[in-house]
């Protein structure tokens, strides 16, 4: 993972998370000089198998092909005390009628203004300054809304996902989504869901449980958008 913008700082800094191993950096690309963070960091070695099932019962979607990194954009959102409460009571909700499955709280919540891709090593440099590039122009912090609740299925129908919808503030979501599409379409790499629907998914469960009316509700939250990440892994 790296901080691709940071609406906070002008220094360029590596912010590993605990979703990638801590490897140390090869190359840290020179950029051009924009007003946010932009690093290079990738994580990850040439692996010949993987497990598709992991200890939660989460099927991987694609297989493991060597030289493959898989690259996701989003907005990662931090959690203050009063976002915890409200939260854990949309998953104890969500565990009482479905009582039969087995709710997974997510690891870190965050925003996903792209799909799943995967690039091959070659491509990640020119992506990662097409992004920088799109993005430079949209630096501003801002704040977003999050209000309505609702279950959210994968392209593969084996995954639910509990979110709860970007209302004040999706516009502004929905231009950087937009941004990283034109990106994406410079490498015939899949653009973001149309239309798009921007959200924060807080648990997920397997199966396809999208049509269930019984999560529908309301519960608005407010958080500052601070920076934008891409996370690329082999």
């Amino acid at each position: 993972m790296e901080a691709l913008l940071d609406y906070g700082s002008d220094d360029e800094v590596i912010k590993p998370t605990k979703k990638m191993k801590q490897t140390p950096t090869k190359s840290v690309s020179d950029l051009p000089p924009l007003p946010s963070i932009i690093t290079s960091e990738t994580s990850g070695a040439s692996i010949s198998s993987r497990s598709k099932i992991d200890d939660k019962g989460k099927v991987r979607n694609t297989p493991h092909v060597v030289g493959n990194f898989a690259t996701h954009i989003y907005i990662p959102i931090r959690l203050e005390t009063h976002h915890q409460a409200t939260i854990s009571r949309l998953i104890g909700i969500a565990k009482e009628h479905h009582d039969n499955r087995q709710i997974f709280e997510m690891d870190e919540l965050h925003l996903s203004l792209s799909r799943t891709v995967f690039l091959r090593s070659h491509q990640i440099e020119h992506f990662k300054e097409s992004l920088s590039q799109r993005l430079s122009n949209k630096t501003h912090r801002f704040s977003i809304s999050l209000s309505d609740v609702r279950w959210f299925v994968n392209d593969e129908k084996n995954r639910s996902f509990l979110g709860i919808q970007v209302c004040n503030g999706s516009s502004k979501i929905k231009e950087l989504i937009k941004a990283v599409d034109h990106a994406m379409a410079e490498l015939d790499l899949p653009v973001f869901y149309k239309p798009p629907l921007p959200h924060v998914s807080i648990c997920w469960t397997s199966g396809d449980i999208s049509g269930d009316e019984s999560a529908r509700s309301k519960s608005e939250t407010n958080f500052d958008i601070e920076e934008i990440h891409i996370d690329v892994s082999e």
